[in-house]
């Protein structure tokens, strides 16, 4: 996982070129392991954006991703600090010097660039600091624990759940101390993660028109603290969102903080309304300490 600051391996370059960038996310869109790519520079920019634009900044990376990486020679990734939700750490990998810069040629002359970084200059939200590096040749070899075990986010996978990822959920589900999708509920879709085929996380939803509960969301223990768990709550948002959805609840025991950092709010439960309540969900937790929580969509 990349640090929260880099200000220890890269030179501090301020430019305005630089700085007017925008990426593609590192979870949803995950930076390629192309050797060609990543032995050229480095370009590493660190800047914060308020919570509540969170989903409009990664349909804006859905766009902009594209146009970004269109020279050839280009990849970019987006990280989340985890202690410092809303801080971002951005890096475009350069394939060499010649590409890096070409880019900066198109960053200055190009309309649909300039027009594209003008958009991404809305989102952050005061200073945003540059930092140039170059790569560092470190002669190591993994540990056999460590090859087995590594699973970065850049290596996930999310997709649609199948039949055949039934048992490896039902089992993170369990782990989780969380109800398993059975005959009573309505239709639920789910989201998987996954690290060379193996489910490393889940996250299911009900829907009902414009009004969506989230549920069934696990990361299994050895992947956790990589960011995953946003990654799983983000796609499915995106495609709630993309669907149509205007609102979406969930109810959390012990969670509360972290669905907080992604937008979430505390509502009362008279506030929920009858398409939750009918919920078997909502009927399990309605005599607990579960937190009743609920996240307004961006329009798409």
């Amino acid at each position: 996982m990349l640090p929260a600051s880099v200000h220890h391996v890269a030179r501090v370059l301020r430019t305005d070129a630089l700085a007017a960038r925008g990426v593609g996310c590192g979870t949803l869109v995950p930076m390629r392991n192309d050797a060609s790519v990543v032995r050229g520079p480095l370009v590493v920019l660190e800047y914060e954006v308020p919570g509540a634009r969170r989903g409009e900044l990664l349909d804006f990376f859905a766009r902009a991703f594209p146009i970004y990486e269109r020279p050839g020679g280009i990849r970019m990734s987006l990280h989340e600090d985890v202690d410092r939700p809303g801080r971002y750490v951005e890096i475009a990998a350069y394939a060499d010097r010649e590409a890096f810069d070409r880019d900066q040629v198109r960053v200055e002359q190009d309309p649909e660039m300039r027009a594209t970084l003008e958009e991404f200059r809305s989102f952050a939200a005061g200073a945003i600091t540059v930092h140039r590096a170059i790569p560092v040749q470190v002669a190591h070899r993994p540990s056999t624990d460590e090859a087995e075990n590594a699973a970065p986010i850049g290596d996930t996978r999310i997709a649609p759940f199948r039949i055949n990822h039934a048992a490896d959920v039902c089992a993170l589900l369990r782990d989780a101390g969380l109800p398993e999708p059975d005959s009573s509920d309505r239709a639920v879709e789910m989201l998987v993660s996954l690290v060379d085929g193996r489910v490393t996380g889940c996250i299911g939803w009900e829907r009902d028109g414009d009004r969506a509960l989230l549920r069934s969301t696990a990361v299994r223990e050895d992947a956790r603290r990589r960011g995953l768990g946003r990654a799983l709550v983000d796609a499915a948002r995106a495609q709630l969102r993309a669907e149509g959805v205007r609102e979406v609840f969930l109810f959390t025991v012990s969670a509360r903080d972290f669905f907080a950092q992604l937008g979430f709010a505390e509502i009362a439960r008279t506030d929920v309304p009858n398409v939750v309540r009918e919920s078997r969900q909502f009927a399990m937790h309605c005599c607990g300490d579960a937190a009743c929580m609920r996240f307004v969509q961006s329009a798409s």
